[in-house]
């Protein structure tokens, strides 16, 4: 019977305790620190101005200047040949190729090997 008393009593005590923690944590040191963004000012938006961009905008010969940078690599580029296909008899010469030439180089090291 003192035992459900004492089960019962830490019950009422620990609920007790978190009821007044729960009451505390409404207050203005519990609301954490302002986030950064967007914040309700109460107003609606305005569509009309437009923001500034955050970096300086490229004027017309910038943009002009990398156009014609980017035709001239683009030029380089397509002046340089492009490699031919190689085709299935030519990677059987090379496969055949590196075939003896594996066998070449096991026959020296075998004769060398046997002094």
């Amino acid at each position: 019977m003192s035992q459900r008393i004492r089960l019962s009593g830490r019950f009422i005590l620990i609920s007790l305790s978190l009821a007044g923690l729960t009451a505390c944590a409404g207050g203005p040191e519990f609301q954490g620190a302002p986030q950064a963004g967007a914040a309700n000012t109460g107003a609606w938006p305005t569509f009309g101005h437009m923001p500034k961009g955050a970096t300086t905008q490229f004027t017309a010969q910038d943009t002009q200047n990398l156009k014609s940078e980017l035709e001239a690599d683009q030029r380089r580029q397509q002046a340089i040949p492009a490699p031919r296909a190689t085709t299935g008899a030519q990677v059987n010469n090379v496969r055949k190729q590196v075939q003896e030439d594996a066998a070449k180089t096991l026959e020296e090291i075998e004769k060398t090997g046997s002094n």
